[in-house]
């Protein structure tokens, strides 16, 4: 009971002992009566409320963090979330922070945004308005939960091939009497392989976000639905001319192997045709740099699907021809076969 209040021991003291000794002042007096509030309605939310009479120095910085939060909701290169995220009260989100490799490169940024004569905090005060990595701690309660941020060191900086996330041996659903055979992901002639798409919804101002949309997934099986620029841009324009009108100017932003290289002619004709085929004034398409997918806005998304996926295995029942499908060393060579197969 060392680290204990005076106050909350005052209280345990006359719940165990009946005294009614009468306050040395009135402020003791007032402070008895909320700790006895407070443990008479077992409300933890009452704590929270008494904070809210604190004008604190939080409010003084208002218009710095609402500047602040504009610029992580705002800025590209947020886009990276490392496959994870933390969920806090209300539902909120933590964002884990890329594009400042330091508080003060943050501090600076947002120094820049701000009008001239908006209060200006201490780097220091900025760093503790980041979500504590250790809520017990005692700068924790100098948080004020005012800027969902996280600080941490992103893994996948600092090598180009990150390993995928992938639980093995883990127990997963399967039908009674069923036997559960999943082909490791790098060595299977049969797969699905996902595309993502995100339409964006463009923000009417500049402070806007270009990270809010309508996210399609497409599955598709690579031995009979290959990827290539023909079969990208036809599922695009499904997508678009699905949601209504098509606006006269489309921005593509792509990342992906050859099918989405640029300068490769199957690539432009693709294109081509999409512009045609929608009638548009103006197609802009470009292609995040290699190993710089991070930059894309879709991958925003990548965190989300990677946790609906987590654990799931697809699995198939044997065919009448399996034999031969096991002399296929690659998915090309499973469609001649069943074409040839096939009455």
């Amino acid at each position: 009971a060392t680290n204990c209040k005076a106050a909350f021991l005052r209280e345990a003291y006359r719940r165990l002992t009946g005294d009614s000794t009468a306050a040395d002042s009135t402020n003791e007096a007032e402070v008895d009566s909320r700790i006895a509030r407070i443990l008479d309605e077992e409300d933890p939310q009452l704590i929270w409320d008494l904070r809210g009479h604190n004008q604190g120095r939080s409010e003084e910085y208002e218009v710095f963090l609402q500047h602040c939060q504009n610029y992580i909701h705002t800025s590209v290169e947020t886009a990276v979330d490392e496959r994870r995220h933390d969920t806090i009260a209300d539902d909120d989100v933590v964002t884990h922070l890329a594009t400042a490799l330091s508080v003060r490169d943050l501090h600076e940024e947002v120094c820049k945004q701000c009008p001239d004569g908006t209060k200006v905090p201490s780097i220091q005060w900025l760093r503790l308005q980041f979500w504590p990595r250790k809520p017990t701690a005692k700068t924790a309660a100098r948080y004020t939960g005012r800027l969902k941020v996280k600080f941490m060191v992103q893994a996948r900086q600092f090598r180009s091939n990150h390993v995928a996330a992938v639980e093995r041996g883990k127990s997963v659903l399967a039908a009674l009497g069923k036997r559960l055979t999943v082909a490791d992901h790098d060595f299977t002639r049969l797969s699905m392989t996902p595309s993502v798409s995100l339409l964006i919804d463009v923000p009417d101002s500049i402070e806007g976000s270009f990270h809010r949309g309508k996210v399609f997934v497409i599955l598709k099986e690579n031995a009979f639905q290959p990827s290539s620029p023909i079969r990208h841009m036809t599922e695009l324009q499904h997508l678009l001319t699905q949601l209504g009108p098509v606006k006269p100017i489309v921005v593509l932003y792509t990342d992906g192997g050859p099918d989405h290289r640029l300068t490769y002619l199957s690539v432009q004709l693709s294109l081509l045709e999409i512009f045609l085929e929608l009638d548009l004034d103006f197609l802009c398409a470009f292609r995040t740099p290699p190993q710089h997918s991070w930059k894309n806005p879709v991958e925003r998304i990548m965190s989300i699907l990677n946790l609906a996926l987590q654990g799931v295995g697809c699995m198939r029942e044997e065919v009448e021809h399996e034999a031969q499908l096991k002399r296929c060393g690659t998915p090309r060579e499973i469609c001649p076969r069943t074409c040839r197969t096939t009455p």
